[in-house]
């Protein structure tokens, strides 16, 4: 759009601008477009944005030039500001590039690359694609929805603020809306700022996916590693139902929860195995907190919030 507004401009000044100066022997319109015979308005167009491009990109082939005084004055004014445009664009793009490569593009190559590091132990066979689909799902989500990821890495802003404004940030910004939807939970209090700020360090986001065999959460009597926060969709909870033959499985599901539901915080506190089986109903969105983290993070740190958390599970 630049080139095609800036080409307008330079037609105008080789036209009318050169003739109303007196110029009308030896200008760009007499040198370049009427003696090649280039007599069409979509030619002299092209003509003019190509002198255009070539100026402001300062590549200068030197095949057209300016030669009266106000198309000099205005190729200057051009390159100059061709240039400041150049600038800024080139700026823009190696941004967004940059953020792709470091975001995206190189934790997915990052992730690639250990998949296929697993070939070794099974002579060079790759990953079955439903699983190695599951693998990349899950780390995509992950990186997308990590909230707390820019604080981890060494954030120059975040070490350099003072306590009050980082606990500010993480609990009224970052996770605000969580502890809104499961204040039941963690019963969000002034005097509490320090359990929520630590807490929100453990918060994984997690997605689970509705299709068959990759919707199961929990089977009953599986160790529970993890307690988890419902954002979105729904979980089914129930039992299995052994058919003939006996690896048939078929599920009865009694009892659902929806967004802002979470489950697993019983056997977490109690230490037990799962007793029912959680599965996606549909594909669902959530956070996760760790049986390890809440271990050694919350529980041994802050035993009357541990004790409540344990008397309501």
């Amino acid at each position: 759009m630049v080139v095609y507004y800036f080409a307008i401009i330079w037609y105008f000044v080789a036209n009318q601008v050169n003739e109303s100066y007196g110029y009308k022997e030896k200008t760009f319109l007499t040198e370049f477009l009427n003696d090649f015979s280039v007599k069409q308005t979509n030619e002299r167009l092209v003509a003019s944005m190509y002198f255009i491009m070539t100026t402001i990109s300062t590549v200068g082939y030197g095949d057209k030039y300016a030669t009266s005084d106000p198309e000099k004055i205005t190729a200057i004014v051009f390159m100059f500001l061709g240039t400041l445009i150049f600038a800024v664009t080139l700026g823009i793009f190696g941004s967004i590039i940059e953020g792709q490569t470091d975001d995206g593009d190189s934790l997915s190559l990052e992730l690639h690359e250990w998949t296929t590091m697993l070939r070794r132990f099974r002579h060079n066979n790759p990953l079955p694609t439903s699983l190695y689909h599951q693998i990349n799902n899950h780390f995509k989500h992950f990186w997308q929805n990590n909230r707390i990821a820019s604080l981890q890495d060494d954030n120059g802003y975040h070490t350099r603020m003072p306590p009050g404004i980082k606990r500010g940030l993480i609990i009224h910004y970052l996770f605000d809306d969580v502890f809104y939807n499961f204040r039941n939970f963690f019963q969000p209090k002034a005097e509490d700022s320090k359990f929520l700020y630590t807490v929100a360090f453990g918060l994984k986001p997690r997605k689970f996916f509705a299709k068959k065999d990759e919707n199961i959460i929990y089977e009953e009597e599986e160790e529970v590693s993890e307690m988890y926060f419902i954002i979105n969709g729904d979980v089914g909870i129930g039992y299995t139902i052994y058919m003939t033959p006996m690896d048939s499985k078929n599920y009865r599901l009694t009892y659902f929860k929806g967004p802002e539901d979470y489950f697993g915080a019983f056997y977490l506190t109690q230490n037990l195995k799962s007793e029912f089986l959680y599965l996606a109903y549909t594909d669902v969105e959530a956070f996760s907190l760790s049986k390890k983290f809440m271990m050694r993070k919350i529980f041994t740190k802050f035993p009357a919030i541990f004790k409540r958390i344990k008397h309501d599970a």
